[in-house]
Formats: structure tokens, C-alpha cells, sequence
């Protein structure tokens, strides 16, 4: 079982019980272990940081675009923003 599989198992068995309430505890403990080993973990770090500035990178590039379809096409900047905003929830859906 990996520490994401864990962390499902005890969010999937929180209730008002007893047994719950602990699985609820459990997974929020191994969250913070989870974050930790990544502090831990300098190759980590510098994971993140790159995915973090290619995501920064790509929404600047994209709010370019924007920019300069407003003089040029206003109905293609419509285009682009939707792009961004595909960009934006597959970068939620993989952080959260």
C-alpha cells in the first residue's frame, strides 16, 4: 500500500464513530508525513519547483496570447481564455 493509497483509505472510512474519528486522524498525519518527506527529499523539491515555474511559464505565455489577440481578433481571445482555464483545473485536479 503506498502512503496516497493510506491517505484514500482513511478518508474513505471517516465517520462519526469512534474508529472514524481515528482514520480521520490517521490520514491527516500521514498528509503531513507525506509533505514532509517531500521537504526531506531535496530531488523532490526541485520537482515541484519545475512543475511550478513550467505551469507560471504557460500561463504567461497564454496571457500573451490573450493580449495580443484582444487588438488583433477579439473572438479568438475568447478561445485562448478558455485554454487557460482547461489549464488552470487539470492543474488543480493534479495538486489536489
Amino acid at each position: 500500500m503506498t502512503i496516497d493509497e493510506a491517505i484514500e483509505h482513511c478518508e474513505e472510512k471517516t465517520c462519526d464513530t469512534a474508529c472514524g474519528v481515528e482514520h480521520d486522524q490517521l490520514g491527516e498525519w500521514l498528509k503531513e508525513l507525506k509533505e514532509l518527506r517531500k521537504l526531506d527529499n531535496p530531488h523532490a523539491q526541485i520537482a515541484e519547483g519545475l512543475k511550478t515555474l513550467s505551469y507560471q511559464k504557460e500561463l504567461g505565455s497564454i496571457y500573451g496570447r490573450i493580449m495580443m489577440s484582444l487588438d488583433v481578433k477579439p473572438s479568438l481571445s475568447k478561445k485562448i481564455i478558455a485554454e487557460l482555464l482547461d489549464i488552470c483545473d487539470n492543474k488543480e485536479k493534479t495538486n489536489g
